[in-house]
């Protein structure tokens, strides 16, 4: 499903729908091009087929770019090949229970896995701009689950807040590379640290090295998403 939220007509969208198992293989891939997309409008474009020979926990992964190529949306999401069952029968205006739940528990023996950070830091008037990027290398040999970024005054500190960032909480196969971008109030003499864990991702510190010229950021474009429902 694809929502824009915006009055403005986005045209020649490109989508991709790919699922992937837990040790990273691609049972399902569909590329969708040519996708219009009227403003303060939503598109189902795809429909999931029935796949046999999933993991018992499995991923979908939606990307959205531009007409040009440029990424806007990316968006990864697990599922169960067991899904929740509902007990309609004793459902009633605020609650349906669960007779039966979605088993993820395979994610649990996920392997640990490796994220190398690069971290930048510049100062842009009374604002300061990180960015940092996260690649898993090859050598991985597994995904890195739902990696939280967050910067802290020093290592040990206080989180940074408030901020705005591009994105964050991102899942990578080996070889994938994402960066972040985060905007807040220039912290003084002290020197922020950035600090990222996940869900199979140890959690490490990393000092940011501080850029001596202005650049451009890379902003992530959230007007357009892919989503799931």
């Amino acid at each position: 499903m694809l929502v824009n939220h915006t009055l403005i007509s986005e045209h020649g969208l490109q989508a991709i729908v790919r699922v992937r198992n837990l040790d990273g293989s691609v049972p399902y891939e569909r590329r969708i091009k040519y996708i219009d997309l009227p403003g303060n409008s939503a598109r189902q474009c795809a429909t999931l087929p029935a796949l046999s020979g999933l993991s018992r926990a499995y991923f979908i992964e939606l990307e959205l770019a531009s007409a040009n190529g440029k990424q806007i949306s990316r968006n990864v999401y697990w599922l169960s090949t067991q899904p929740d069952e509902l007990d309609w029968a004793h459902s009633n205006w605020y609650l349906t229970p669960v007779t039966r739940y979605a088993d993820l528990t395979p994610l649990q023996s996920l392997p640990a896995a490796t994220s190398d950070v690069r971290a930048t830091l510049r100062h842009e008037g009374a604002e300061d701009i990180v960015t940092v990027t996260l690649t898993v290398p090859p050598s991985s040999g597994t995904v890195a689950l739902f990696q939280h970024v967050s910067i802290r005054r020093f290592a040990g500190g206080e989180l940074m807040l408030p901020i705005l960032w591009s994105d964050n909480d991102v899942t990578l196969w080996p070889s994938e590379s994402l960066t972040l971008t985060a905007h807040f109030a220039t912290a003084g003499e002290a020197a922020p640290v950035v600090e990222v864990s996940g869900w199979n991702v140890p959690t490490r510190t990393v000092p940011l090295a501080v850029e001596s010229r202005t650049a451009a950021s890379p902003e992530m474009n959230h007007r357009v998403r892919a989503d799931s429902s």
